[in-house]
């Protein structure tokens, strides 16, 4: 009985120890302050106060983007390209982001991209919400946003302004370098749609999703000149047949259930169920399920306010 009461108060002390240990490190060191693989973002845990001439501009970038001290060609390079006006405060900083140093350093590794952006403009990552981390984090895994949507909002921030201001370096123009040219960032709600079909018709999320396809798909509903512009029932009706649900071996609910899910990106209302299963059950077709799904008014608001056409008389 001794040692039974001896073993207990060592493992209390034991695991009393571990909890102050853990409370210690998370008070100094913030756990969102981890990059996927658990180790530390970088060298740097505070890049300083903001910098007021070029070569501490330039530093930072080193510092904050690429995990390292500049070498000495370089940094003479760049900031002479900024002092004669070749370069600005925003050109820079995207050819950082886009360089292939900073992309090998942050492949497969969102939330490392995240902090080094963000630290670069800001100086730490003190302000960064866990809210903006998990959002950002999220919308980047399930390709809802590429890289150049995080850079957009980072790059909004008042902050290069006054680096601009204190470096006495021009700022440039910000809409021409930060805002993201790509179809998949033009318009979220479509984006989302392309997304939710991957997710209920084809069974893809996260990092089974291409973004060079989401990109595509997105391109076709929301670029009326692009050579193989599609509509959206025609885009739904793509993933529908590739995924095999007209004639999947599932009940009827659950195929009424992913419909929804895939096309309205929401769960189906009693109403909605009761209609589709009396069509389904009168021998209408799942085919025509899915068009009266397609043409209806809740896709019609989405399509009027996106500039897509709903469908194109084809299907």
């Amino acid at each position: 009985m001794q040692i039974k009461k001896k073993m207990t108060r060592i493992m209390g002390t034991v695991l009393s120890a571990v909890l102050c240990a853990v409370m210690l490190v998370t008070t100094v060191i913030p756990t969102y302050a981890y990059t996927n693989y658990g180790t530390y973002i970088d060298h740097y845990d505070d890049l300083g106060e903001r910098p007021d001439n070029i070569e501490d501009y330039v530093t930072r970038l080193y510092r904050g983007l690429l995990d390292r001290e500049p070498d000495a060609s370089g940094l003479r390079s760049w900031s002479s390209a900024l002092r004669n006006g070749k370069e600005n405060i925003s050109s820079i900083f995207v050819k950082f982001t886009h360089s292939t140093e900073f992309k090998t350093l942050t492949r497969n590794n969102d939330l490392r991209f995240i902090y080094a952006v963000y630290k670069t403009v800001n100086g730490n990552i003190d302000s960064l919400s866990k809210r903006d981390i998990a959002e950002w984090k999220n919308k980047l895994e399930s390709k809802l946003w590429t890289r150049e949507k995080v850079l957009e909002n980072v790059m909004w921030s008042t902050e290069l302004l006054e680096i601009s201001a204190a470096c006495r370096v021009e700022l440039g123009d910000l809409g021409y370098y930060y805002t993201s040219e790509t179809y998949t960032d033009k318009c979220e709600r479509v984006t989302r749609l392309i997304i939710n079909l991957y997710a209920e018709f084809l069974d893809k999320r996260g990092d089974k999703v291409d973004a060079d396809e989401v990109e595509e798909w997105c391109r076709r509903l929301i670029a009326p000149n692009y050579a193989h512009h599609m509509s959206a029932e025609a885009v739904i009706k793509d993933f529908f047949y590739k995924g095999g649900w007209n004639n999947k071996k599932v009940s009827n609910e659950e195929f009424i259930r992913t419909v929804y899910r895939a096309v309205l990106g929401r769960e189906v209302d009693p109403s909605g169920m009761i209609s589709c299963t009396k069509a389904l059950k009168s021998g209408g077709s799942r085919e025509m399920v899915l068009r009266g799904v397609c043409r209806s008014v809740e896709l019609s608001v989405l399509c009027n306010d996106v500039g897509m056409l709903q469908y194109d008389g084809l299907y």
